[in-house]
């Protein structure tokens, strides 16, 4: 019986072993959707997955600044971000101030922000707090979001996404009231629950009251003093990433602001240190495989923060993202929008013979014989901004003749490149002006006179997959 009992346990391992090794993936994106299937000669046969469309969205705003973002004799100093940013960021402060401390009518005003940004999306964020101010017209609640969205959508925004702060659960019935009024008034948009991730301890659902709250509505928008993130206030940074994941396993979206507030931080300013904190956010973000689908730059607290310019001319005549309030945007849209180049050097050129029209290469290689095809990897075409995207291997119906892997350092990667939905460059992986990466294509055709093809296809960021273009593709033939 004892015997008996040990094979049993054996057997039991060894299935258990390998339905967990079937159920397992080394993707780093977890986002696969459409699958086909894909014989690659060394390779039995896999399922090839590719990643959802997803785009990016990034919302900016200045609070008090609206006649200088409308003088268009200043629009040159942020037309990039003018024209690229998804829409305007206000929030009900900055639309009381609009009303009743404004050298024009919030009419025109709203009306002159409208003109200014190409895309002509808002997002809107208000607050369960009473009142702005003690004054006669400083109520805060449904009639005054009534009338800040008036002024919005009448000037011509779609208000597409609104936020609500300091609601609680003891007021549910009052902050649901006010979500069904945002959801619906003058349109139909988003509301999310607007939180401060260095409230819960690092994790959100450490709190039973904020994983209750952010189910009423469409998800959570995060405050972000950039302050607190520098500091790593209340494990504000691990409070955040679970903030995107928890959202996304709900179905739900995250919005992760970045604004200049130093909030009482020593060692932290906005003019000194925006930029490097917002990409330090934003970088970390990626490599904690929490990169959210919504980005709001909010400048408030902006502790003489300058406006522009979006960028400068350095001395190697690089175009450099500014340390203000529209180069941190700048930054931001071009990380998510810009493609990285691809390859070969005129060395691996003449040694394999190769003959390339454009950014198509034409290869042959002897039945049975391995090449190792070096593929350089960088943003030269923007040294100054550091590049995630994701890079796929699209093979034709004709690979199952070929053998073919792709590494990176001796490490294989070709299940990520190939099967799926492509490699998330992260990490060690990002591309900046001092990192390139060399992906090496191990070639071996299986038999004479077959040809394949595979087209690298490449998507600017894992959150701005509906942004992608080959960059680079193979004619591989076999003598």
């Amino acid at each position: 019986m004892k015997f008996k009992s040990i094979i049993g346990y054996l057997f039991l391992s060894i299935f258990l072993l390998f339905a967990f090794s079937c159920s397992s993936s080394s993707s780093e994106n977890d986002e696969p959707t459409n699958t086909t299937e894909s014989n690659v000669g060394n390779h039995e046969k896999l399922t090839v997955k590719t990643l959802a469309d997803r785009t990016v969205r990034i919302y900016w705003g200045f609070d008090n600044q609206w006649h200088k973002l409308t003088n268009a004799a200043d629009w040159p100093k942020w037309n990039y971000v003018r024209e690229n940013l998804t829409g305007f960021y206000t929030n009900f402060i900055d639309m009381w101030d609009m009303a009743f401390q404004n050298s024009k009518s919030a009419e025109e005003t709203c009306s002159a922000l409208y003109n200014t940004f190409k895309n002509k999306y808002c997002f809107f964020e208000t607050s369960m707090e009473t009142a702005v101010n003690a004054a006669a017209t400083g109520y805060n609640n449904a009639i005054s979001d009534k009338r800040s969205l008036d002024y919005l959508t009448n000037a011509g925004f779609n208000v597409d996404y609104t936020s609500l702060n300091y609601m609680t659960v003891a007021d549910k019935a009052n902050c649901q009231s006010r979500i069904s009024l945002l959801q619906s008034y003058d349109g139909t948009r988003k509301c999310f629950y607007l939180c401060g991730p260095w409230c819960f301890n690092g994790n959100i659902t450490n709190d039973d009251s904020a994983v209750e709250m952010s189910k009423w509505g469409d998800g959570i928008e995060t405050d972000g003093p950039l302050g607190y993130w520098y500091a790593n206030q209340g494990s504000m940074k691990e409070c955040s990433y679970s903030i995107v994941k928890y959202m996304t396993k709900l179905n739900k979206v995250a919005a992760i602001m970045l604004a200049p507030y130093d909030a009482g931080v020593s060692g932290y300013s906005a003019p000194a240190n925006f930029l490097g904190v917002s990409k330090d956010c934003v970088l970390s973000h990626e490599d904690n495989k929490a990169a959210p689908d919504i980005w709001t730059l909010w400048m408030y607290g902006s502790g003489g923060l300058e406006l522009f310019p979006e960028s400068t001319t350095n001395a190697s005549g690089e175009t450099t993202p500014s340390n203000s309030a529209t180069g941190v945007a700048f930054w931001l849209i071009k990380h998510m929008n810009e493609f990285p180049s691809l390859t070969l050097s005129a060395e691996t050129k003449t040694t394999y013979g190769i003959n390339n029209s454009g950014n198509t290469y034409n290869i042959t290689i002897e039945k049975g014989k391995t090449i190792q095809l070096p593929i350089i990897i960088n943003n030269s075409n923007c040294p100054q901004i550091e590049l995630a995207p994701v890079i796929r291997a699209a093979l034709d119906s004709q690979n199952a003749n070929w053998q073919i892997t792709f590494k990176i350092n001796g490490k294989d990667v070709s299940e990520d490149m190939i099967f799926n939905g492509g490699l998330n460059f992260i990490s060690s992986y990002r591309l900046s002006k001092s990192r390139s990466i060399t992906l090496t294509a191990e070639l071996t055709p299986l038999k004479s006179s077959v040809n394949t093809t595979i087209d690298f296809e490449v998507m600017s960021n894992l959150v701005n997959t509906t942004n992608k273009k080959i960059l680079m593709t193979l004619n591989l033939n076999s003598k």
